[in-house]
């Protein structure tokens, strides 16, 4: 019996470790942009990390700067929870989940508030980067920790790569969604 654990045990280091990787299908910006419930310029200003129903959950509170899209009410601060944390010693992440560094501006596509917070569409795939130029630019997603599916690009309209000043995507994000 002893022999069968020690098998056991050496089959198990010799097989592949877990891929950190989140795996989704590809959506096009325009996807996303009509799938979300709502798309706001914002700033991070505070993260909170705590224990949610068994998990770590990062509260994000944002400064919101400007809403493209989508009914939320300016002039109160905007809560975003995001997967993952650390919560005294211990940390849990999410691969793919949306980091968003205090003071950096961002576009998010959100998904609906749901018990006095909202989540970001498709995780870090509903983030764009916004750059400090003036004006400032709307970058295509980064994606990070995204692993997608193979299979067909998805149709629709997406952003250059060098981007698009932000009052040109702030049209076009009102005109898709009309």
């Amino acid at each position: 019996m002893h022999r069968r654990h020690l098998l056991v045990a050496a089959l198990g280091l010799l097989l592949p470790k877990g891929a950190l990787a989140t795996v989704m299908t590809r959506r096009s910006l325009q996807w996303l942009l009509l799938a979300s419930d709502a798309v706001v310029l914002a700033v991070p200003r505070a993260h909170h990390a705590a224990w949610r129903e068994g998990r770590i959950e990062t509260t994000v509170t944002l400064e919101l700067l400007a809403v493209l899209a989508g009914s939320i009410a300016p002039g109160r601060p905007l809560r975003v929870a995001v997967p993952g944390g650390t919560v005294g010693e211990l940390s849990q992440r999410l691969e793919g989940a949306p980091s968003l560094p205090v003071g950096v501006p961002v576009v998010l596509l959100l998904e609906p508030e749901r018990q006095g917070l909202r989540t970001v569409l498709n995780l870090s795939a509903g983030v764009l980067p916004v750059t400090p130029n003036t004006p400032p630019r709307v970058l295509p997603t980064r994606a990070e920790g995204l692993t997608f599916l193979p299979g067909a690009l998805p149709q629709g309209w997406e952003l250059p790569p060098e981007g698009m000043e932000i009052i040109e995507f702030s049209s076009r994000v009102r005109a898709l969604r009309r």
